[in-house]
Order: C-alpha cells, then sequence, then structure tokens
C-alpha cells in the first residue's frame, strides 16, 4: 500500500471538506483530522488561491448588522459570533445562511 504524499492528503481532505456542508470541526472530527492542522493547511490553499485569483480574493457575502434588539416575531433566528449578531427573520433562505455562517466560522 503507497503512502499519499502530505500536500497530496490535505488537498483531498480540503477539497471533501468544501463539498460537504459540515463544520470544520465537524469536518475533523468525522475524518480524525487534528483541527489545527486542517486549519493550517486550509489557511495555506487560500492564500495560494489569493495569490493565483487576487480578483476572487475575498469570499465575504454582504452582511449588514444592525445594533438593534431582537425581533420579536416567532420563527425568526438571532445568532452571536462574538461581537457580530446575525438575524434571519422566519422563511429565511437556509443555504444562504449555511454559507454565511461558514465563512464567518472560517475567519472567527
Amino acid at each position: 500500500m503507497s503512502r499519499q504524499k502530505p500536500k497530496e492528503f490535505w488537498e483531498k481532505h480540503i477539497e471533501a471538506f468544501r463539498e460537504t456542508k459540515l463544520s470544520q470541526t465537524a469536518y475533523c472530527k468525522t475524518n480524525k483530522l487534528r483541527y489545527k492542522s486542517f486549519q493550517y493547511h486550509l489557511r495555506k490553499k487560500r492564500e495560494k488561491e489569493k495569490q493565483n485569483n487576487p480578483e476572487k480574493s475575498s469570499e465575504w457575502l454582504p452582511m449588514t448588522i444592525i445594533d438593534e434588539p431582537a425581533s420579536n416575531s416567532p420563527g425568526g433566528i438571532r445568532l452571536h459570533f462574538n461581537k457580530i449578531i446575525i438575524e434571519a427573520e422566519k422563511g429565511f433562505d437556509s443555504t444562504h445562511l449555511a454559507n454565511l455562517l461558514r465563512t464567518v466560522g472560517a475567519v472567527c
């Protein structure tokens, strides 16, 4: 049985992670990977992609932060990430929210 080179190993896992809807933590637990090592290689891959494609260097989604009390309407959701608050009203697009959370999670 041949061993994979470390670069190929991490590239395979980064691509597989990007195809899942899992958080980085959940992906690492599922695949028995060291979280800090995964973060390191993911960061290096993103840096390389930014260098190779500077016009697509940002993966941020537009977001407005409003400093107001949470809405009292039922069915909504309010999330706190350090100083970031994300509110989604009833009927929100869960795919868009998942992408937003993945982006915020990668930065926090």
